[in-house]
C-alpha cells in the first residue's frame, strides 16, 4: 500500500520468533540520572485494565530508575483541546502518546524532537513495525515518534438477531445498510444500525474508512491535493446520510459521544455499530461480575451471539480503520534521554506484551517481536484472531500519500464528520456537502505553507511588538524587560492625551466625508446612461493614485505662498482676498486640510460599493414605493438606505481601520504640526521611535490603538451576523 521507499527506512528492524524474544538481553537504554521526574501522557481508554497496566509499566521504569513518572490522561474527546492547549501554554508533557496523524502535526508545529538516531539505536531490540504503521511516525526522513500498537475498529454485530432473520454477516457498507434495513424494529425500539457521525473517532475514524475503502482520499501517493468530488464520493455520501434518511438508526445518533453506540449495541438497542473491543471488554467484565446463575447464563449468550467482524470493505473490497499509537517526545522536555529510556523500556517486548495481556484485544502490538510473542494471545477465539488482524487494516491519515501536516488537519478539522451532518441536520444536498468539504480540504492542504507565511508576516511581527512594547529599548541598546512602564507613561503624556482627540477628529470627519459623497457618487452614475463607464473610470483617479502625489498635491494647492498656493491664487486673483490665508497655520486649518485629503482620496472606495450595493436592490421596491405615492426623498431614505445598510457597515468599518492607521498624508502634509495639532498615532509613533529612538514606547503607541480596533470589528460582526439570521 505504501512504497517501498518508506519500506526500506522503516523505523525497528529484525523480527524474531516467540523462542528468540524468551532470550533477548535487555536493551541498553539511555542513562538516566537519579531523581529524574517526568510527565507521561497517555490515552484512557474505555478499557480500564489497559490504562493501569501502562501506568503499572511505568512505574517499573521510574522504581528500577531512581526515577519518578507522572502519569496524566486524555481520551478521544478532549486529546485535540489537551495537546493545543498546552503547546500553547509551553507545558506539554515529556512524552506524549500521539494518535496517527498527531506526529505530523506536532512535527510540523515544531514541537517534538528528532528521534531519528535513537530509533535506530533501538531498532535491533525491539522489533520493526510494518511499513503502513511506520509512515506516520515519519516526517521526510526524520523520525519524530516511536509506534507501539493500533486500536483496531471492527463491525461489532448480534449473531443471533442475524441468524433469526437469515442474514449473512454483512462484508461491505453496502451489505450492512441492506441488513440493517431488515433488521430494524423501531416499534420495538430496535434499529439496524448505530452510527454517529461524532467528532471522536467512533466519527470521523468510520468516515475516513467509508472513503478510502471506496477509493476517496483527499490527497494523491505524492501527498499533494486531491478533489473528493468524484462519484466516489457521492457514493460515500449517500451511504453516510442515507442511514440517517431512511430511519434505520435511533433519532438521537447524532448526539452520542464516544460511548453512545458501545452502551445502545450492549443493551441490544442496535444491531451493528462500528467499535474497538472494548464493546468485548465491557461483556466479558459483565460476565466475571454476574452473581447469580440466571444473571450469568444471560451474560455469556451475550457475550457468545456478540461478534466482532473486519470492518466494512467497499466495492472493491478494500477494507480500512485502525488508529496507530506511538510515542513522542516534546521540546519542552528537561530530560530527552530519560525520556528516552522510559519509551525503550515500554516498548521492549516483555512491557509490550504485559500490557496487551491486560487489553481485552484492544491493545495490538505492532512491533515485530512482541507481535510474535502474542500469537497465542490472539487465538483464544474468533474475535480475538480478528483484532489480532487489525494492523493489516491500518491506512495512515492522508492515504495513499505520506502523512503530513496538512492531512493531519484535514482529519483534525472534523471536515470529514461535519460534511454528512450538513445533510442530515442542515438540510443540504450532497452536492453541497462535498463542495464545502473539497473547499475545506483544499484549503487545509494548503494551510502549512500559509501558516508559515502568516507567522512570518503577521504572527512574529505582532509578538515582537508587544515585546518590545514591554521593554525600555532604545536604539543601538539591548531590550530590557520594564513591564507596563511605558503604558502607564502614555496615559499621563498630555501629548498622547492630544494624539488620541487628533486621531479621532481625523478619523471620523474623514469617514464621514466619505461616505457622505460616496452616496451622492452612487446616486449619480446609478442614473447616468451615456458615458457611465467614462465616468466611473473618472472618479477611479483619485482611489488609484499614489498617495504621496495626493499628499503633496493637496499641500500645493492648500499653500499660503502668493502665486503658489492654488486656493489663495484664485480668491487673490478674483478679489476676494486681500492677503493669503495660512490654511495650515492654524490647528484648525491643517487638520481640514488632511482630512480633505484624506477624503479626496478615499471617496471613491465608498462610491464604488455603494454602487454595487445599488445595483443590488430589487427595483420592484422603488416601484412599490411609487405607487404609495412615496416621494424621491422618502424612496431614498425607506428603501435605498436600508439597501445599502449592510454595504456601508463594511465599507465604513474597512476605512476606518486604514484611516485611523494612515501615515503618509498627515506625515507628508503636515509631519504631525504644527505643534502636535495633526500629531496621529502612526506619526507620533514614528516620532518617539525613529526621532527620539525610544523603539518600545513608539511600539506602545501603536498598540494603543488595537483594543478600539478589535472591539469595533467584534461589535460590527455581530451585528451582521445578528442581522443576517
Amino acid at each position: 500500500m505504501l512504497d517501498s521507499r518508506i519500506s526500506r527506512r522503516s523505523l525497528l528492524a529484525g523480527a524474531v520468533g516467540t523462542s528468540a524474544l524468551l532470550t533477548l538481553p535487555r536493551p541498553a537504554f539511555p542513562a538516566v540520572k537519579k531523581g529524574t521526574s517526568l510527565r507521561l501522557w497517555i490515552l484512557k481508554t474505555y478499557v480500564e485494565p489497559t490504562n493501569k497496566a501502562i501506568e503499572a509499566s511505568a512505574q517499573r521504569w521510574a522504581q528500577k530508575n531512581g526515577a519518578s513518572v507522572t502519569v496524566e490522561y486524555f481520551t478521544f474527546e478532549d486529546m485535540q483541546t489537551k495537546y493545543v492547549a498546552a503547546i500553547e501554554s509551553n507545558s506539554t508533557p515529556d512524552i506524549g502518546q500521539l494518535e496517527t496523524s498527531a506526529p505530523a502535526r506536532f512535527a510540523g508545529m515544531g514541537q517534538l524532537i528528532d528521534l531519528t538516531t535513537f530509533a535506530r539505536q533501538i531498532e535491533g531490540q525491539v522489533g520493526k513495525a510494518p511499513a503502513n504503521v511506520t509512515a506516520v511516525t515519519m516526517v521526510g526522513e526524520k523520525v519524530y515518534s516511536l509506534p507501539w500498537y493500533v486500536m483496531g475498529a471492527f463491525w461489532y454485530v448480534w449473531r443471533d438477531v442475524f441468524e433469526k432473520a437469515n442474514l449473512k454477516m454483512p462484508s461491505t457498507f453496502e451489505e450492512a445498510k441492506r441488513a440493517a434495513a431488515a433488521l430494524n424494529r423501531p416499534k420495538d425500539n430496535f434499529y439496524g444500525m448505530g452510527q454517529s457521525w461524532n467528532r471522536t473517532a467512533d466519527g470521523y475514524g468510520v468516515m475516513q474508512s467509508l472513503m478510502y475503502s471506496h477509493g476517496v482520499s483527499w490527497a494523491g501517493k505524492d501527498g499533494k491535493y486531491k478533489s473528493i468530488k468524484t462519484a466516489a464520493m457521492q457514493n460515500v455520501m449517500k451511504w453516510a446520510t442515507d442511514i440517517y434518511k431512511e430511519g434505520i438508526q435511533p433519532a438521537d445518533t447524532l448526539t452520542w459521544t464516544g460511548s453512545g453506540n458501545n452502551e445502545n449495541f450492549i443493551a441490544k438497542n442496535i444491531a451493528q455499530t462500528s467499535n474497538g473491543p472494548s464493546i468485548t471488554f465491557a461483556l466479558e467484565n459483565a460476565l466475571a461480575k454476574a452473581t447469580d446463575a440466571k444473571d450469568k447464563k444471560a451474560k455469556e449468550e451475550a457475550l457468545a451471539n456478540h461478534v466482532a467482524l473486519p470492518h466494512p470493505a467497499g466495492p472493491d473490497g478494500r477494507r480500512m480503520w485502525a488508529i496507530a499509537m506511538s510515542f513522542g517526545i516534546f521540546k519542552t522536555s528537561k530530560d530527552p534521554e530519560a525520556a528516552m529510556s522510559l519509551i525503550a523500556h515500554l516498548l521492549s517486548p516483555e512491557e509490550t506484551v504485559a500490557v496487551m495481556k491486560d487489553s481485552y484485544g484492544q491493545f495490538g502490538p505492532v512491533l515485530d517481536k512482541a507481535r510474535a510473542a502474542s500469537k497465542d494471545y490472539f487465538n483464544k477465539n474468533d474475535n480475538y484472531r480478528t483484532f489480532g488482524r487489525a494492523a493489516e487494516w491500518f491506512a495512515p491519515t492522508g492515504w495513499p500519500g505520506p502523512t503530513t501536516a496538512a492531512a493531519a488537519e484535514v482529519q483534525a478539522s472534523n471536515v470529514l464528520t461535519d460534511a454528512p451532518a450538513k445533510v442530515i441536520v442542515d438540510k443540504w444536498s450532497v452536492d453541497q456537502a462535498i463542495e464545502w468539504a473539497r473547499e475545506t480540504t483544499t484549503a487545509l492542504l494548503f494551510l502549512l505553507p500559509l501558516f508559515v507565511l502568516v507567522v512570518a508576516l503577521i504572527v512574529y511581527p505582532v509578538y515582537r511588538a508587544v515585546w518590545l512594547s514591554l521593554t525600555d529599548k532604545l536604539v543601538g541598546y539591548p531590550e530590557r524587560f520594564v513591564g507596563l512602564r511605558n503604558y502607564a507613561y502614555l496615559v499621563q503624556d498630555d501629548t498622547f492625551h492630544a494624539v488620541i482627540r487628533n486621531s479621532l477628529v481625523f478619523t471620523v470627519g474623514s469617514v464621514g466625508l466619505k461616505v457622505v459623497t460616496g452616496v451622492l457618487m452612487a446616486l449619480v452614475l446609478n442614473n447616468v446612461i451615456r458615458g457611465r463607464n467614462f465616468l466611473r473610470g473618472l472618479f477611479l483617479l483619485p482611489w488609484i493614485t499614489s498617495t504621496v502625489i495626493i499628499a503633496l498635491t493637496w499641500r500645493w494647492m492648500f499653500d499660503a505662498f502668493p502665486g503658489r498656493g492654488f486656493f489663495n491664487s484664485v480668491l487673490l486673483d478674483a478679489g476676494l482676498l486681500r492677503r493669503p490665508i495660512a490654511f495650515m497655520a492654524t490647528p484648525e486649518g491643517a487638520m481640514m486640510a488632511v482630512i480633505v485629503a484624506n477624503w479626496w482620496r478615499g471617496f471613491p472606495f465608498f462610491g464604488v460599493s455603494f454602487l454595487a450595493g445599488l445595483a443590488s436592490i430589487p427595483r420592484e421596491l422603488y416601484e412599490a414605493a411609487s405607487v404609495d405615492g412615496a416621494s424621491s426623498w422618502r424612496r431614498f431614505w425607506h428603501v435605498t438606505l436600508p439597501g445599502l445598510k449592510h454595504v456601508m457597515v463594511v465599507t465604513t468599518l474597512l476605512s476606518f481601520i486604514l484611516t485611523i492607521n494612515d501615515f503618509n498624508i498627515v506625515y507628508v502634509m503636515t509631519r504631525g504640526g504644527p505643534g502636535t495639532a495633526t500629531q496621529i498615532f502612526a506619526t507620533y509613533s514614528y516620532q518617539v521611535a525613529f526621532g527620539q529612538l525610544r523603539w518600545g514606547r513608539g511600539v506602545t503607541i501603536c498598540l494603543f490603538v488595537v483594543p478600539i480596533l478589535v472591539l469595533g470589528i467584534v461589535m460590527i460582526s455581530r451585528y451582521l451576523l445578528r442581522d443576517r439570521k
